[in-house]
């Protein structure tokens, strides 16, 4: 329909190949513009013009197709662009990605108003709008003493939301433990807290400082005992998955060596006589592994 467009299609850049794809893509959904039509305006009219005129609502400035990386989309993703250009706040959120992805794209279109208006891009193309509820109900489940607004502050704040395990340490750092399973004694001290563990982590220079760990001790799979002998160590108590009772899981002094062996028979003697015996890595049905 028409040939000069053909060195023009196969000279193009990224982001003019992007235009196109987007206008065939927006008349094969839209049916308002015919193939001749847009054959003769590709390269003649203003690109704003011509996608307009394909969607029936002005997309803002085609600059936006700048960002997006060297190979084509998916029709479907374009459709998504033209609905998330057509509009102010989905604009401003596609503006905000690091990367514009195909599902980052797609989820900022399908979110909702009022999420588009509450959060930022980069969270809403990382979790979808979905995602972002979840996250907002745990969180305001975890710590109730947060209001709505303080805990979607927290999440906008996130430069890097697939990193979003910092925020839950910032999170609980401070919260309770669950009842731990036994009281221990005035040399063997149960870590009640998210803070008792970091500092039991930072001085013994283990894993009790990490987010995993924290999370294992809120959810009741685990409880953590400073045991003060000749030196210190840790002591952990695991719940069978199955059974729903305790046992010795591991015992690591400072960074994770093993205490001797006297120190060790009398610590695990000691949690023995408490009901708590020790399996000495034999295979008892737990996902827990002993490498901590």
């Amino acid at each position: 329909m028409e040939p000069g467009l053909h060195r023009f299609v196969a000279e193009a850049p990224a982001h003019t190949r992007h235009y196109i794809a987007m206008a065939l893509a927006g008349m094969a959904k839209h049916g308002h513009v015919t193939e001749a039509w847009l054959a003769g305006s590709l390269a003649s009219s203003s690109r704003r013009e011509v996608l307009q005129a394909i969607w029936g609502h002005d997309p803002g400035s085609t600059r936006a197709l700048m960002r997006l990386g060297p190979d084509l989309l998916e029709p479907s993703t374009y459709e998504a662009l033209g609905t998330v250009l057509g509009d102010e706040q989905r604009r401003r959120a596609y503006g905000d990605l690091r990367v514009p992805t195909e599902r980052a794209i797609v989820r900022i279109a399908d979110a909702s108003a009022d999420v588009v208006a509450a959060y930022r891009g980069r969270l809403i193309g990382t979790f979808g709008a979905a995602g972002i509820l979840f996250l907002s109900e745990g969180i305001a489940r975890l710590r109730p003493d947060l209001s709505a607004a303080s805990i979607r502050r927290s999440l906008n704040a996130l430069e890097k939301p697939s990193r979003i395990e910092h925020l839950f340490g910032r999170l609980i750092r401070n919260v309770q433990l669950p009842e731990p399973p036994w009281a221990g004694t005035s040399r063997i001290r149960a870590l009640t807290t998210v803070p008792d563990l970091r500092a039991a982590g930072l001085r013994l220079e283990n894993c009790l400082n990490t987010l995993p760990i924290w999370t294992e001790a809120l959810t009741g799979k685990r409880a953590f005992y400073l045991v003060e002998e000749c030196e210190f160590v840790i002591v952990a108590l695991a719940r069978h998955e199955v059974f729903g009772t305790w046992f010795v899981h591991s015992l690591a002094k400072r960074r994770n060596g093993q205490p001797s062996g006297q120190v060790k028979a009398r610590i695990i003697a000691t949690f023995a006589a408490a009901g708590f015996p020790y399996f000495d890595g034999a295979p008892i049905g737990t996902s827990l592994d002993g490498n901590d």
